[in-house]
């Protein structure tokens, strides 16, 4: 019966499509991997169908294509480069008001009096009063930014060109992580592709920020980690401490991520030598990368230390040192399994941020990276790194849309993980996805963040302000300022030092202002006050109300007043 079903026509063709299209099927969508049972892995054939071998036609890309779909793809790199290179010089030379110019303009204010000569170390950010120095981050990125200043180039150029330099930077230590793990060329172009189509890179690496100045030293280190555990080499092992030490005095909260996923790393190196009882290696291993490691950490340590002794010096500084940040930076517990966490932070914002409208489809490939064996490693260890920030610095991601830059990398080589995997079984499906992430990507930036990009900003009262401050007030004096919370923005863009008051400082700096108004100014002269309103100010009212009442009014911008340094 059987052999006359098979030799019936179209009954044996109909058996062996269906075979076929059941080998096929499986070989797409039941990959070998441990993450599937035994029985899964093999295919489902219909009893009915006749005895074939398996059929030879692959989905994998042909090999005459491999060379020049690689040359393609490093062409799509480039050409990304060149649409960040336009996003960057559209808006080089704009005023950074834009998103979180509290903290863009923070950095510049201290980049600005460092070329004007102050200290290197306990570097100002005249704000607060004085002595004007209340340092956070090691000043490396400011460093660079007024040294770059000192060519004729603007502090806000020159902040933009340095931050986008180590972003494209990061594309180095992202190609060393792939060979150095023999991942294929086109994982690499994958996550390159990726990495500079992403939004939140687009945009902030535009942008008076740390960011990417920290981020691509703690991606040198983590390349420089792996290597250094398979050659052990006294050069790589300076190098390492080197960069570790760079990212974490740039911007402490951006190291820990990466430390986690040298620690896997670590341990899957370590442990077969462990197995085999080759202590020596082992340990030698050991020592090296806790020297890479907590060395940096040690380092940074010592620069809190340092920052908190600078910080104690001036009454508004005492609010500012890590002790009294403590809360503000990580966070309550109860906010690690809030829905604002991973619902809107990470579920809504950070993916959009990330990839666009269509991030369900990077979270599908990064699933599909976990079944597959060869990708199942790097992918955990890309999530781990993700989210790794979310849980030790919960505040901070919650409340500020330019701390993921630390980490969404990790997302990003999760997801070219799972275009890789797919790419490896069916390669015109792995390009279509990875084109269609990309086409989410570049959308979604065009829909939000390039909106800012090209905006005017030279309207915006706080640097008409500012322009009127540099015209009316002496070069060397301070400027008082109300309604701006800390921000440093109205004395950076006005060029002189200031007692910026925040509602919710204590009553003691606003009675030290009126009463003893030295012990904020220094040995400087009051140049004037802005006030951009008074609302919040309810509990020193008392104080405040009299101290603005009878000044004249030297200019005006919206709603922010300058103010005359004296009474008629």
């Amino acid at each position: 019966m059987q052999q006359a079903i098979v030799d019936s026509g179209h009954g044996g063709k109909n058996a062996a499509l269906a075979t076929l299209l059941a080998f096929r099927l499986h070989r797409v969508l039941l990959p070998r991997s441990p993450l599937l049972p035994r029985w899964a892995k093999r295919p489902f054939i219909p009893a009915s169908a006749p005895r074939t071998e398996p059929p030879s036609m692959q989905l994998a890309m042909p090999s005459s294509l491999a060379r020049p779909l690689v040359f393609v793809l490093a062409a799509l790199v480039l050409a990304l480069v060149a649409y960040d290179v336009y996003w960057l010089v559209i808006g080089l030379d704009q005023p950074i008001l834009g998103s979180h110019a509290f903290r863009q303009t923070q950095t510049a204010i201290s980049a600005y009096w460092l070329k004007q000569g102050g200290p290197l170390f306990a570097y100002e950010t005249p704000v607060v009063g004085a002595p004007w120095s209340i340092p956070f981050e090691f000043p490396l990125y400011q460093w660079l930014v007024a040294l770059l200043s000192l060519t004729g180039l603007s502090i806000e150029v020159s902040g933009r060109l340095i931050a986008f330099g180590f972003f494209l930077g990061c594309l180095w230590p992202m190609r060393m992580l792939c060979r150095q793990y023999k991942l294929p060329d086109t994982t690499f172009l994958f996550a390159a592709a990726l990495f500079l189509a992403s939004p939140i890179y687009t945009f902030w690496s535009r942008t008076l920020m740390i960011e990417t100045t920290a981020l691509f030293f703690a991606m040198v280190w983590l390349a420089l980690f792996a290597r250094a555990l398979d050659r052990q080499s006294v050069l790589v092992g300076i190098a390492t401490f080197v960069c570790g030490t760079g990212s974490v005095l740039a911007k402490s909260t951006t190291f820990p991520a990466f430390v986690v996923c040298a620690f896997c790393l670590f341990v899957a190196r370590v442990w077969p030598l462990v197995t085999r009882r080759k202590w020596r290696h082992a340990i030698g291993l050991s020592l090296l990368a806790g020297i890479v490691t907590l060395g940096p950490l040690a380092v940074g340590s010592y620069w809190v230390h340092f920052s908190d002794i600078v910080k104690l010096r001036s009454p508004g500084g005492t609010l500012l040192t890590s002790s009294a940040l403590t809360d503000w930076n990580f966070g309550a517990w109860d906010a690690r399994f809030s829905a604002k966490l991973w619902v809107e932070t990470i579920g809504n914002r950070v993916a959009n941020d990330s990839f666009g409208k269509l991030a369900v489809v990077a979270l599908i490939l990064t699933l599909f990276a976990l079944t597959q064996r060869r990708y199942v490693l790097p992918t955990l260890i890309c999530l781990l790194g993700f989210l790794t920030p979310f849980l030790l610095f919960t505040n901070l991601h919650t409340t500020h849309n330019y701390y993921q830059v630390a980490n969404v990398v990790f997302a990003i080589g999760a997801c070219a993980l799972g275009i890789q995997a797919l790419f490896d079984r069916a390669w015109i499906a792995g390009i279509a996805v990875l084109v269609l992430v990309l086409a989410s990507q570049i959308s979604f930036f065009g829909q939000t963040f390039g909106k800012e990009v090209v905006e005017d900003f030279t309207t915006n009262e706080v640097y008409q302000i500012g322009q009127i401050i540099q015209q009316k007030t002496p070069d060397n004096s301070v400027i008082v300022v109300f309604g701006q919370d800390w921000s440093s923005a109205v004395p950076y863009e006005g060029k002189r030092r200031g007692v910026v008051l925040a509602t919710w400082f204590p009553r003691t700096m606003f009675e030290a202002l009126v009463q003893q108004p030295d012990a904020l100014l220094g040995s400087l002269s009051l140049g004037g006050i802005v006030d951009c309103g008074t609302n919040g100010y309810d509990d020193v009212m008392d104080l405040v109300g009299p101290y603005l009442a009878g000044r004249s009014v030297l200019g005006e911008a919206g709603k922010c007043r300058l103010l005359s340094p004296v009474k008629p």
